[in-house]
């Protein structure tokens, strides 16, 4: 079996991206309990808009439902209740007082790095068995990944018409998730 896009429409091919397509749908589990150590107030997409503020920095609403993937009106529910908790603010944007610039709190940013931290030890203890070189070596690949679905426009699909890219919900990485900064942890 050959590597990358030669191998698409033979069976080899059809059966790696079946497999994949099956690891990925799998991953959800772990998603899952992640969203579960999140604290009652807080739902995974509050934490998805709360991480995408720390990620990117300032922006404005219609940039988030981007970065989501959804329509404003689902992502000023998100942002909605992240005001509310006074995790982000809303401030008008200077180069365009009609619209509102969205940025954490004080509060926000102690509880996105709080998060991260948390974040970082379920990590640790779900992977403490794995070699240090595979842990390196997925976030290689899940880093790929997910830019091969940012990077280019979305496919036409004949079912569906055109697919819309998403950014999946996660916390925002801290310094001690970096591959860098985990390579020299795991191994001390």
């Amino acid at each position: 079996m050959s590597d990358g896009p030669t191998s698409q429409g033979t069976p080899q091919g059809t059966s790696l991206y079946r497999e994949l397509a099956r690891r990925l749908r799998a991953v959800n589990s772990v998603n899952r309990e992640l969203a579960r150590a999140l604290p009652h107030d807080c739902p995974p997409a509050a934490m998805w808009a709360l991480s995408l503020v720390h990620q990117h920095g300032e922006m404005r609403l219609g940039r988030m439902a981007e970065l989501m993937g959804t329509d404003i009106s689902v992502a000023s529910r998100h942002v909605t209740h992240a005001v509310e908790q006074d995790w982000l603010s809303r401030a008008p944007d200077p180069l365009d007082r009609r619209s509102r610039t969205l940025r954490l709190t004080p509060k926000g940013q102690r509880f996105v790095n709080q998060r991260s931290e948390e974040l970082v030890l379920i990590l640790e203890r779900r992977l403490a068995h794995w070699p240090t070189e595979d842990i390196d070596r997925l976030s290689e690949l899940l880093g790929r990944l997910h830019e091969s679905f940012i990077e280019d426009p979305p496919p036409q699909t004949p079912a569906r018409g055109v697919a819309e890219p998403r950014t999946s919900p996660e916390v925002a990485p801290s310094p001690a998730t970096s591959p860098q900064t985990s390579s020299a942890q795991t191994s001390s």
